[in-house]
């Protein structure tokens, strides 16, 4: 196989990364789409990149490109399963993905996190969506009062304002700003069962209705993020 696509650093983070269940992967499913588009921009084939990551095919590659796709609000919170509660699994990304409004997709996506949807109750949302003409609002609706209880969680979305602490959040993969980001909010929050992701323009902060008090306050707490994370990173 040729080599010229992708560094052999690279192909290594994607054998570390797909089709493997052994300890912590190496790249989100964003990232290794983002290596397929490399890897495609510098004149690669869909084979080569299923064969760089060992996958059966190029369903598995489209897959992740279609992913990819999605706003980027959305693309944060894409992890290969449901890792935690801030998290959206990569199977449930391709059913939302299956939205062709972007809007329609970022309502979906935070309903997944609020409601704690499963795959299959968002799959049942995107077909009542598509069959039957009602708003993305409505299908959500529909497929919750199939729920015999419904839980909900709060999301807060805020911006990375600082340029320097997004130059250096881009240079890692998102295990690391996951990380930074679960250790700050734990001070944020203290004692408080909160959890998040970070990308190098924004952050997610999920949590139950003991955080409602310091979200309402959205902009001091996007300050207050902010802050901390200069410091952590030294910027």
């Amino acid at each position: 196989m040729s080599s010229e696509y992708l560094t052999a650093e690279e192909r290594r983070d994607l054998l570390l990364s797909v089709g493997t269940h052994k300890g912590l992967r190496r790249l989100s499913p964003i990232e290794v789409a983002d290596l397929f588009r490399k890897a495609i921009a510098g004149g690669a084939s869909l084979n080569y990149c299923a064969e760089a990551a060992r996958l059966d095919g190029t369903t598995w590659v489209r897959r992740f490109l279609r992913v990819s796709d999605l706003p980027p609000g959305v693309r944060l919170l894409v992890d290969w399963g449901k890792t935690d509660e801030a998290s959206i699994g990569f199977t449930t990304a391709t059913e939302i993905a299956r939205l062709k409004v972007p809007a329609d997709q970022e309502k979906l996506a935070r309903a997944t996190i609020a409601y704690r949807l499963s795959s299959a109750e968002v799959r049942q949302i995107v077909q009542l969506k598509t069959r039957s003409g009602r708003t993305v609002e409505e299908a959500i609706s529909d497929g919750l009062k199939m729920r015999p209880e419904i839980t909900v969680r709060h999301v807060f979305i805020g911006a990375i304002t600082n340029p320097a602490s997004r130059a250096r959040l881009s240079a890692m993969v998102q295990t690391e700003r996951n990380s930074i980001l679960i250790s700050l909010l734990a001070r944020v929050f203290p004692g408080l069962p909160v959890t998040g992701r970070l990308a190098p323009d924004r952050f997610t902060i999920v949590g139950g209705m003991e955080i409602v008090g310091r979200i309402r306050n959205s902009d001091e707490l996007e300050d207050d993020v902010n802050r901390r994370l200069e410091a952590d990173l030294h910027v």
